[in-house]
C-alpha cells in the first residue's frame, strides 16, 4: 500500500480500488523519517523488518563484535553491518502508483544478533550467511500484512546490498485485498573522518651503508585506519611507505641526516611530525667500479630493438646496468637483456651499456653496437604468465609470476584483483598493500607488449591475509636488561595450541631473526595480554618482533622495534675503614701475650725500626671494616682493590700478606686473638710486599666484594694477617698494623670499588 502524505500521528490515504482507511499511529512515526517525501508503508514497514534479517559481509562501525575476530568453533564467519544504510526502494503493486522513495535506518549488531532503529521503533532479527528470507505477518489499517517472499543479497564491495519483497495486504474481513512487490537497494552510509592518526613514536635512525639509512618507528593509530607515513628528511619531505621500517637511500658517505615521521590516514588526514632523530652513513668503502660490459649485441625487430650482453663483476657486487641510447642515457635495469620498444620504423639506433655497484660506482661504457628496428607492424600477444604465487601478511599481499615471452618483447604485465584490473607493473612481481586483515583476496596477471596486445589472464591464485599481530610496545632497556610488552585481543577460549612467539635479531630489522621466546603449547597462563619478557643481553642493537598463534593459525608479525643496549656506564667510590684493629701477639714476653694495641697507639710498637722491641712482638693480624653496603648492595662489581701503605721488609725476611673477608661481626672494642670471628678461607688472596715506599700495596679482593653486592655474604670486613709461617729474627719488622684512625695519615687503608 502507499501512504500520501501523513499528518500528525494519523493521516487519511486513498488506494486505487479501496476504501479509505486510516493509517496507524506508530506507522506514521515511522514514515516521519522521510520528512515530506511519499513513503509505500507496506513496503517500507517490509524493508524495516529485513534490515532485522540482514545477512551480509563487509566492514561498517557501530557496536557489537569484533568483525575480524575468529568465530567460536563450530560457528560461521559474521561480519559487522552495524552503521547507517541508505535505503532505495521501487515498488510494483495492484493498489499503488508510487514508486520510488528513499530514505535511512540505523542497524547496530551483537555476533548474529540484530537491532534496526526506524521512526522511534527497534526491530530484533538474525544473519545468516549474505542472504536472507523471510516470511511473517502483522496487523496494518484494519487488516493484516504478510511478506510472503524476502531475498537480499550483498553485493561484493561488502556496502552494497541489492534484493526483493513480496508482499500482501488482505482487510480483515476479507472483501479488500492488495498485494506487490518492492525492489530494495541500499548503500552504507559512511561517517565522515574528521581525525588524524596519532604522531608515530620511538622513531630510531640506523646506517645500513654508506648510502643508506634504515628507520624504524612505534606504529600509529587512528580511528579508520593508518594507510602510511610520510618521511621527512632535514625537515624536507621524501617519500610516503606503507609501514616500518623505511629506508632512504642515494645518500652521501660519511654525513649526517634527520628525520622526522608522520602518519597518513584513509581520509588524507596527517597526523603531527614525529621526534626527529639523526645518524650518520657509513664512511665509503668501496670505490672500486665495475668491469665493463662484454658483449653486446643489438636485433632489430618489428616494432623494437632487442638487446643482450654478457654479465659485468665487482669486488663487492654488480646492482644493475644503465643503457645509452645514440650516447644518450635511456634506461637503468638489472637483467642483462632489455628491449627498446621507443624506436620508430626502419631506423637505425646505436647502444652502449655500463654496470653498476651498490656504492654507485659506475663502469665504463661497452662498445657501441647498431641495430636497424623493422618497418612491420605486432600482431602476436605475448604468453600467459604461469607459477602465479601469493604470500600475505595482514595488510598486504606480496604477488610473484614466471616471466611471459614475446615475439619481439614483454613490455609490462597487468594485476586484475577480483577479476578487476588493478595495476600495471613492469616486473614480474607485485605488492599489493592496504588490504583488510582475515580476508582473502583473488589475483589473475597478463602479460603485455609494446603494441598493445594482451595476453590471456593466468590461472585465478587466491590468499587469505593473516590477522592482524599483537601491538609491541617499545623496549625499555636498563643496564643490560631488555624488558619487551605486547598485547593482544584474545578471541573465544584459549587452547593450548595458541601462544606467542617472539623473535630476536642483532643483524637488521629485516634479517637475521630467529626465536628467543616461545610460549606455543604451554599453558594458557602464557597467553595472557599485555604479555612482559625480559632479556639480559651484551652492548649492541637488537631487533624483536612477535606474532600469535590463534586456534592453531598464526597471525602477522608485529612491527619491529629496536633496542639498543648501551656500554654500562661505572660508578667508583673510594673509602677508609669505618673501624679497625690491630692483633699483635708475642711468643716470648708471657705478659704480652693475646695484648691488644689499638691503632692508635702504634705510633711505636709494630710499626718502629729494628732492635726497639726485644721481645720479639709480631703484628701478626689486622681487623678492617669499610660501610659501603649501601652503595653496592645489588650491583655489579668491575673491580674493587684494597690499598696498603705496609711498613717496607728485608726481602730475606719472606714476608707475604693474606686477606680473607671475616664470616661473622666484630667491634673495635672488644675483638682479641681469642674471640677474633671466623673469616671465609675461599676468595681469599695472598701478595708479596712491596718493595719501596713510592707505590701502595694493591690487593685484588672483587670476589670478596661481589659476594657482598649481591648478598651472598655479610659485609664483615677483611682479615688482613702475615702469611709467613718462618719466623726470623727482629720479627718486628713484620708490620701487618696501618694508621687507619689518624685522619692525618694520608697513609691509610683504602678500598676502591667500580661497580654498575
Amino acid at each position: 500500500m502507499l501512504l500520501r502524505r501523513i499528518e500528525g500521528e494519523a493521516g487519511e490515504l486513498r488506494v486505487d480500488g479501496c476504501r479509505t482507511r486510516r493509517a496507524a499511529g506508530w506507522l506514521g512515526r515511522c514514515i516521519a523519517l522521510c520528512g515530506d517525501q511519499w513513503i509505500g508503508a507496506r513496503a517500507w514497514i517490509a524493508l524495516c523488518l529485513t534490515f532485522a534479517l540482514v545477512a551480509c559481509g563487509g566492514g561498517g562501525g557501530g557496536g557489537g563484535d569484533d568483525p575480524n575476530a575468529p568465530p567460536p568453533a563450530g560457528q560461521p564467519d559474521v561480519i559487522n553491518v552495524s552503521g547507517e544504510w541508505n535505503v532505495v526502494e521501487r515498488m510494483n503493486s495492484t493498489c499503488i502508483d508510487d514508486d520510488y522513495k528513499q530514505y535511512s535506518v540505523g542497524v547496530t549488531q551483537s555476533g548474529t544478533s540484530l537491532t534496526v532503529t526506524a521512526g522511534g521503533n527497534s526491530y530484533p532479527g538474525t544473519i545468516d550467511g549474505h542472504t536472507v528470507s523471510w516470511t511473517g505477518s502483522y496487523p496494518e489499517d484494519g487488516g493484516t500484512t504478510t511478506i510472503t517472499k524476502m531475498t537480499l543479497t550483498l553485493e561484493s564491495d561488502a556496502k552494497s546490498l541489492n534484493g526483493t519483497s513480496s508482499w500482501q495486504w488482505v482487510s480483515a474481513s476479507g472483501a479488500q485485498k492488495c498485494e506487490g512487490t518492492t525492489q530494495i537497494t541500499a548503500q552504507r552510509a559512511e561517517a565522515a573522518d574528521t581525525t588524524p592518526p596519532s604522531v608515530p613514536s620511538g622513531l630510531a635512525v640506523s646506517a645500513d651503508s654508506a648510502t643508506q639509512l634504515q628507520l624504524t618507528w612505534t606504529a600509529s593509530t587512528d580511528d579508520s585506519g593508518v594507510t602510511g607515513y610520510k618521511l621527512y628528511r632535514d625537515g624536507a619531505y621524501i617519500k610516503t611507505v606503507t609501514g616500518s621500517p623505511g629506508t632512504d637511500s642515494g645518500l652521501k658517505p660519511a654525513t649526517r641526516y634527520c628525520y622526522q615521521v608522520a602518519a597518513l590516514d584513509a581520509s588524507s588526514h596527517e597526523s603531527a611530525k614525529s621526534a626527529q632523530q639523526c645518524a650518520t652513513t657509513s664512511a665509503q668503502s668501496d670505490v672500486t667500479p665495475p668491469s665493463t660490459p662484454s658483449d653486446l649485441v643489438a636485433t632489430g625487430a618489428a616494432v623494437a630493438i632487442s638487446l643482450k650482453w654478457s654479465a659485468a663483476t665487482d669486488d663487492v657486487g654488480v646492482v644493475g646496468y644503465k643503457l645509452y641510447r645514440d650516447s644518450s642515457y635511456l634506461t637503468t635495469g638489472t637483467a642483462t637483456q632489455a628491449s627498446d620498444t621507443s624506436v620508430g620504423g626502419g631506423t637505425q639506433y646505436c647502444y652502449q651499456v655500463s654496470a653498476i655497484d651498490a656504492a654507485g660506482n659506475e663502469s665504463a661504457k661497452s662498445a657501441v653496437q647498431c641495430a636497424t628496428s623493422g618497418s612491420g607492424s605486432d600482431a602476436a600477444a605475448p604468453s600467459v604468465p604461469g607459477d602465479l604465487t601469493l604470500t600475505a601478511t595482514s595488510a598486504r599481499i606480496q604477488l610473484s609470476w614466471s616471466a611471459s615471452t614475446d615475439n619481439i618483447a614483454v613490455t609490462g604485465y597487468k594485476v586484475y584483483r577480483g577479476n578487476q584490473y588493478l595495476r600495471a607493473t613492469t616486473e614480474a612481481t607485485m605488492v599489493d598493500t592496504g588490504l583488510n586483515g582475515s580476508t582473502q583476496y583473488c589475483y589473475q596477471v597478463t602479460a603485455t607488449d609494446a603494441a598493445g596486445n594482451e595476453s590471456g589472464k593466468s590461472a585465478e591464485q587466491c590468499v587469505r591475509t593473516l590477522a592482524a599481530g599483537p601491538t609491541l610496545a617499545q623496549p625499555v632497556v636498563s643496564n643490560g636488561s631488555v624488558q619487551l610488552t605486547w598485547t593482544f585481543q584474545w578471541s573465544g577460549l584459549v587452547s593450548t595450541s595458541d601462544g606467542y612467539v617472539l623473535e630476536e635479531s642483532s643483524t637488521s630489522s629485516t634479517s637475521g631473526f630467529a626465536v628467543a621466546f616461545s610460549s606455543i603449547n604451554n599453558t594458557p597462563g602464557d597467553h595472557v595480554s599485555p604479555k612482559t619478557q625480559s632479556f639480559t643481553r651484551q652492548p649492541g642493537t637488537y631487533y624483536y618482533r612477535v606474532k600469535a598463534s590463534v586456534r592453531g593459525t598464526s597471525t602477522d608479525w608485529s612491527s619491529v622495534v629496536t633496542a639498543i643496549v648501551a656500554q654500562p656506564t661505572s660508578t667508583s667510590i673510594t673509602a677508609i675503614p669505618s673501624a679497625d684493629n690491630t692483633l699483635l701477639y708475642s711468643t716470648t714476653n708471657s705478659s704480652a701475650q693475646n695484648t691488644v694495641y689499638r691503632t692508635q697507639d702504634l705510633s711505636v710498637g709494630c710499626n718502629w725500626a729494628a732492635g726497639a722491641f726485644f721481645s720479639d712482638f709480631i703484628c701478626s693480624s689486622t681487623a678492617l671494616m669499610f660501610n659501603v653496603q649501601p652503595q653496592i648492595a645489588g650491583k655489579k662489581i668491575v673491580s674493587a682493590t684494597l690499598r696498603l701503605y705496609p711498613y717496607i721488609l728485608a726481602a730475606e725476611y719472606n714476608t707475604h700478606y693474606s686477606v680473607n673477608a671475616f664470616a661473622g661481626a666484630w667491634s673495635t672494642s672488644a675483638i682479641t686473638f681469642s674471640n677474633q670471628p671466623n673469616y671465609y678461607t675461599s676468595n681469599g688472596t695472598t701478595v708479596a710486599p712491596p718493595t719501596t715506599t713510592a707505590v701502595p700495596l694493591e690487593i685484588d679482593v672483587k670476589a670478596i666484594v661481589q659476594a657482598w653486592a649481591s648478598g651472598t655474604w655479610v659485609n664483615n670486613g677483611f682479615l688482613l694477617r702475615d702469611a709467613t709461617t718462618t719466623i726470623p729474627g727482629y720479627t718486628a719488622y713484620r708490620a701487618t698494623s696501618f694508621q687507619s684512625v689518624d685522619t692525618s695519615s694520608t697513609k691509610r687503608p683504602q678500598l676502591v670499588i667500580e661497580y654498575q
